[in-house]
């Protein structure tokens, strides 16, 4: 899923830095400050690990949110995040269509 969305991201002509599976949120946010993104795309491959990453990533939100959209999605999302989406943050349930992903997915300028 993060592939394909880097693939379609750099298709529309967005710089991509694919930054892997797996990455601490601690990692993600030095990637934030050394590459200054207009949008992260979070995919989250499973609810437990959702829930257990949740709190540092209202954390990163909060400190990054408003400058920078975020956007958590993947079958590891079952709801929107009530939480997730006051700090700032979009979010794509797994029940969503890829069909419904369209340029509005996209940071705008």
């Amino acid at each position: 899923g993060a592939l394909v969305l880097s693939y379609h991201l750099s298709r529309h002509g967005f710089r991509v830095s694919y930054l892997g599976a797996a990455l601490p949120i601690e990692e993600l946010e030095r990637a934030c400050d050394l590459l200054s993104p207009k949008a992260v795309y979070l995919s989250v491959t499973r609810r437990e690990l959702y829930l257990i990453h949740r709190p540092r990533l209202l954390e990163l939100l909060e400190r990054k949110g408003r400058k920078i959209l975020f956007f958590v999605g993947g079958c590891g999302i079952e709801r929107e995040d009530p939480e997730v989406l006051k700090q700032g943050g979009r979010m794509w349930p797994g029940q969503r269509s890829a069909r419904e992903l369209s340029l509005d997915f996209l940071p705008r300028d």
